[in-house]
């Protein structure tokens, strides 16, 4: 039992240290709030860390930042924190690139660059790719910042209900360009045709100065985030599993840990499933009727099979960007959404990540490390392994690798696979759910309706929450929420996230 500890009295306590709970907690505790961080696992980080297997060292899943040019919002949240300057930021000298049968195209490393890349690909768009363009970019700032204009309300309005396919649909002669356009969807796990416009925008104008690595694996960030906390006062328990969230006299008083130990403060944020925050954590007769509804109907995103590679260099390795995006062919529809061992003709999109372009340290020297992720639906896969093993499963998938990228198999010295069991046991996202909620349209309001309806004391985090998710969405939406907890601290109010 940890007795001094569960007896002091702090104004926030985070459960989960992904980076939402990291981004929040640190920028609380150097403003001299007293914060409590429990974290389940040994590491911290959540989908942003890594793992060692023998010599190779391997993101879980962060392979691609954006906002950490000079101006981002990432960016300035580590020079506020003032750790920017200990972590080596590296701009990749392309976005990704897209792989369609044996086309590749590059995008170019920022979207200003990007305007005269597609118009050089389509003249005759020329002027439908810069209104497009220029309206993607007020919208998705405008979110992001959460600066609204009057012109860029509006704008937000008119959209708010369309899909980001409808959105570009008949705009372009060249129907490439409508595809490179929508090409960003595997972040977002839905497909085209169910993504909300102004979503898809901010989405991806959080990408607007390019992509970035941080060399030590998005380990690094992380790590980096955590000593800030720490640096700020903030106390952390790892390997501490929050079973309970305490409720009583009508308010929110603290949490209690799998050990028993209980820990008080009247703000709690939640950088973990939502549903599981709520369903199972707090009494739900303490909490209104309509958010139990809310939580319980909204569906989680896909899940996704991992392959973790690690490949001896011959010079084969060279043709492998850092980052790829590989579609079956340019309709993107639902049919590529979800992997399906048993069906041979199954064939999803796919990313492909050679972070050892960027960072050799993470493989030893003639060496490459690779990660191929694969969107699938949870149910079917693990029924698939429990029915049939991990094995087949394993081999399927490398079948399909033949198939998309020859001579990877050949290669390869080591390999592991995640299916989204495994998901699940190191995230604590149920279902295996890696993009936390289901990002489509007819669950926007949803979405935000459980935003409001949270309990006053309760906040979420992350990629359950209404702010977005990847790497930008979770470290902007934990920066909004530390300014408002403090603001209400400041005046003891307790507001509704």
């Amino acid at each position: 039992m940890d007795l001094t500890m569960s007896k002091q009295q702090f104004d926030v306590i985070i459960i989960g240290a992904g980076l939402g709970g990291l981004t929040s907690g640190a920028l609380l505790a150097n403003q001299g709030v007293k914060v409590l961080m429990l974290e389940q696992h040994s590491v911290v980080g959540g989908c942003a860390s890594s793992f060692r297997r023998k010599k190779f060292v391997f993101d879980s899943a962060v392979h691609l930042i954006g906002g950490l040019e000079e101006g981002g919002i990432p960016y300035e949240i580590l020079n506020e924190l003032k750790i920017q300057n200990n972590l080596e930021i590296c701009q990749l000298s392309s976005m990704y690139t897209i792989q369609v049968g044996k086309e590749k195209i590059e995008l170019p490393k920022n979207i200003e660059i990007l305007e005269q890349f597609l118009i050089s690909i389509s003249p005759s768009d020329e002027e439908a790719i810069i209104d497009t363009l220029q309206e993607i970019k007020e919208i998705g700032s405008s979110l992001l910042t959460m600066k609204l204009t009057k012109r860029s309300h509006g704008l937000i309005m008119a959209i708010q209900n369309l899909s980001i396919k409808q959105y570009l649909a008949d705009r372009f002669i060249n129907a490439k360009i409508e595809f490179i356009f929508l090409s960003l969807f595997p972040y977002i796990g839905a497909v085209p045709e169910q993504i909300p416009a102004p979503f898809y925008m901010a989405t991806f104008m959080s990408y607007n100065g390019g992509g970035y690595y941080v060399k030590g694996s998005s380990q690094a960030l992380s790590n980096a985030l955590k000593t800030s906390f720490e640096r700020g006062g903030g106390q952390i328990l790892m390997r501490r599993r929050v079973e309970e969230i305490l409720y009583r006299d009508n308010k929110i008083v603290g949490v209690r840990d799998h050990k028993g130990n209980e820990y008080e403060a009247p703000h709690v944020i939640s950088n973990m499933d939502v549903r599981k925050t709520l369903l199972s954590m707090i009494d739900q007769k303490n909490l209104p009727s309509a958010l139990v509804k809310e939580v319980k109907e909204v569906i989680p995103s896909i899940s996704g099979i991992i392959l973790y590679v690690a490949i001896e260099n011959d010079g084969w390795e060279r043709n492998l960007p850092h980052e790829t995006f590989i579609f079956p062919n340019y309709k993107n529809h639902q049919s590529c959404n979800a992997y399906n061992p048993l069906d041979s003709d199954s064939k999803p999109w796919l990313t492909v990540s050679c972070t050892t372009h960027i960072d050799p340290s993470l493989a030893p020297e003639g060496h490459s490390i690779i990660s191929i992720l694969a969107p699938c639906e949870e149910k079917v896969i693990e029924q698939i392994r429990e029915e049939k093993g991990k094995e087949f499963i394993e081999e399927r998938f490398w079948e399909l690798l033949d198939f998309y990228i020859p001579g990877l198999r050949e290669r390869a010295v080591f390999y592991e696979m995640a299916t989204p069991r495994t998901v699940e046991r190191y995230t604590g996202n149920g279902n295996g759910a890696i993009y936390g909620w289901k990002k489509s349209i007819d669950q926007q309001m949803k979405i935000e309706s459980i935003s409001r309806l949270l309990i006053p004391g309760l906040h979420i985090v992350g990629h359950w929450s209404k702010y977005g998710h990847g790497v930008f969405g979770a470290m902007n939406g934990g920066r909004l929420l530390a300014t408002v907890l403090k603001e209400a601290i400041s005046s003891q109010i307790s507001p509704v996230s």
